[in-house]
């Protein structure tokens, strides 16, 4: 990629303050910027307009996203956490649960299917737990729950197919 500045320029002093000053007019710049990609990489710059990138990645429309809103948090007697995921792109829309006794969370739709487990990642509770969890329709998530003497603080969920993630605190 080459980069070319290319400016008109107009000199003018004035003489009539000691010393003279000279000022500059800057009146055009342009900017060749051949083969320059653009910032969401979906453009390239042939020295006249943007031009498609053959090359570039689909980029998902901001609308076709991935959330999680808390529902219900409880650390006694038993540590339960209730969500709402949405995932438009997978047409998603499920309320779970993560619960644990001991040292794993189970991790549960509304009508009570399991749908995966995840294990403390360390000797303490501090450690957090991490698993991946697979919905009946057919996607899979990556999920990491950091957790504190009070139960979970935060959600980290991420899309094992795109790479889509949310992170919720709670």
């Amino acid at each position: 990629k080459r980069l070319f500045n290319i400016s008109i320029l107009i000199y003018t002093s004035i003489r009539c303050l000691s010393p003279p000053i000279l000022i500059i007019y800057e009146i055009f710049t342009m900017r060749l910027m051949q083969g320059q990609v653009s910032e969401d990489g979906q453009f390239i710059w042939d020295g006249v307009t943007w031009i498609p990138n053959p090359n570039a990645v689909p980029q998902q429309p901001a609308g076709l996203s991935l959330s999680v809103t808390l529902v219900r948090k409880r650390w006694f007697p038993s540590i339960k956490l209730t969500v709402v995921i949405k995932d438009i792109l997978n047409m998603l829309n499920e309320e779970v649960s993560f619960s644990t006794m001991a040292r794993t969370y189970t991790v549960k739709l509304a009508n009570g299917h399991i749908i995966g487990k995840l294990p403390l990642q360390g000797v303490t509770v501090f450690s957090g737990a991490q698993g991946i969890i697979s919905f009946p329709s057919g996607p899979s998530y990556n999920v990491f729950l950091t957790t504190s003497f009070f139960g979970p603080k935060d959600l980290t969920i991420t899309n094992c197919n795109d790479g889509r993630r949310y992170i919720i605190n709670f």
